[in-house]
């Protein structure tokens, strides 16, 4: 038995989850979280080491047992039931995610998409104050605070996005466009996921022109999910074309979608972002 303090539901996450001060271990997964008056208010599920752990709500384990005395059977189609959740779970978070109203942030002479929601954080950098540099960079990274676990080597519902912004600064044309080139090839999806559990990725390749004229490269890769139909691992990129001394890469992954949210999604997030 380990003693804790409870600190309410962590608002940070889409998936609401217990935050725990406690020394949880791992033997302790799947165990219940008990009040003073004896009452399960959790179940173990994660912790972040320094006493920072998180539980389950136990209404998730109520709405399980529920089910259970509903059907009078145990679940004859597991991977079937499951899917069908990730289904369910990605079409509520994506009606959400494409209702809203999304505002832009600058990043050197564009706009790209700011802090979508409460659940994704975002950061950025940049090389400015650095004399020495070659070339002037400056980024934004934004990227939502769960995951859904399903193996020990495959994870889900992850949702993130990026921008760099790139000046030649004392770089020739050709230093530039190598470097910039390099940078495009380098970006990987979000999740872990093996062999066994997606496809190779299948791309599309284009150019696209935004409102104010310029010319982008495009990239948009998917990778189906093998044990659950209709669920896709996404990977976008857009890189600008039109300067040999300036270039604007956007780019996001998504774990777990379907096809049309994906879509949709890359559609808006296109509209949004946008060298001005």
């Amino acid at each position: 038995v380990v003693p804790g303090t409870y600190n309410g539901i962590n608002r940070a996450g889409y998936h609401p989850r217990v935050h725990f001060t406690g020394s949880l271990n791992p033997g302790m997964s799947g165990g219940p979280t008990i009040d003073r008056e004896g009452q399960v208010v959790g179940i173990n599920v994660a912790t972040a080491g320094n006493q920072v752990s998180f539980l389950v709500p136990v209404s998730r384990l109520q709405a399980l047992v529920g089910g259970y005395k509903i059907r009078g059977t145990a679940i004859a189609n597991m991977q079937a039931y499951i899917g069908a959740q990730l289904l369910a779970d990605q079409q509520e978070k994506f009606g959400r995610l494409l209702a809203r109203d999304w505002q832009s942030i600058s990043l050197g002479e564009s706009k790209v998409l700011d802090e979508l929601v409460p659940f994704v954080k975002c950061w950025g950098g940049s090389n400015s104050s650095d004399d020495k540099a070659q070339f002037l960079s400056a980024d934004r990274s934004c990227r939502s605070e769960d995951n859904i676990y399903l193996t020990s080597t495959f994870a889900t519902g992850i949702l993130e996005y990026q921008f760099i912004w790139l000046e030649a600064n004392k770089l020739n044309p050709w230093q530039f466009y190598s470097y910039y080139e390099r940078l495009f090839g380098d970006f990987a999806p979000g999740n872990r996921a093996g062999e066994e559990d997606v496809t190779d990725f299948q791309c599309d390749n284009g150019f696209t022109q935004g409102a104010s004229g310029r010319q982008s490269k495009t990239v948009f890769c998917l990778r189906a999910y093998k044990d659950y139909p209709e669920l896709y691992d996404i990977l976008f990129l857009q890189g600008s074309v039109d300067d040999s001394d300036r270039a604007l890469i956007s780019h996001f992954t998504l774990a777990g979608v379907s096809k049309d949210n994906g879509l949709a999604f890359a559609s808006k997030f296109m509209e949004v972002s946008q060298w001005q």
